[in-house]
């Protein structure tokens, strides 16, 4: 927020494009997700938007009728945000309906498969546990003081 007074802000600007940190490592950001959405008539497009020390995220972009094929993550529990769009998902022998503005949890270990079954375009964002849970340490500074290394810094 900006301060009134000295007109000096302490609020980091979000990215286009997020800052991917070295394996393991939380960064303070904010990702501007409208500016990342993405469709292909082949296939739905994913976009890894970050990985931390404790979680993880997607963006997946479907276009009418394409679909995630059926798998299960054996140690993750599975956090859906349907952001836009109309999605069906099997949990197990459970058929969800999920439009827009829904939250979708899917327990570990359980098969399931993310379809678009409306009309138009289908957003999700999926967060799950890190790879790299119990392994690392977060970054835990104030935005305005963490500066977040270019992507060639990770190389």
């Amino acid at each position: 927020m900006t301060d009134p007074i000295t007109q000096e802000s302490n609020v980091a600007d979000a990215e286009t494009t997020p800052k991917l940190a070295p394996y393991g490592v939380t960064v303070t950001q904010v990702i501007r997700l409208p500016e990342l959405i993405e469709f292909r008539a082949d296939k739905r497009v994913r976009k890894k938007l970050f990985e931390g020390a404790q979680l993880w995220g997607e963006m997946l972009c479907y276009e009418a009728g394409q679909a995630t094929p059926s798998h299960h993550h054996p140690t993750e529990d599975e956090l859906f945000v349907i952001l836009e769009g109309h999605a069906a998902v099997l949990a197990g022998d459970q058929q969800l309906d999920a439009p827009g503005g829904s939250l979708v949890i899917v327990p570990a270990n359980v098969p399931q498969d993310l379809r678009n079954v409306g009309g138009g375009r289908l957003v999700v964002v999926f967060v799950k546990l890190s790879r790299a849970f119990g392994k690392a340490k977060t970054i835990n500074e104030p935005c305005a003081a963490h500066v977040v290394p270019a992507p060639s810094d990770y190389a």
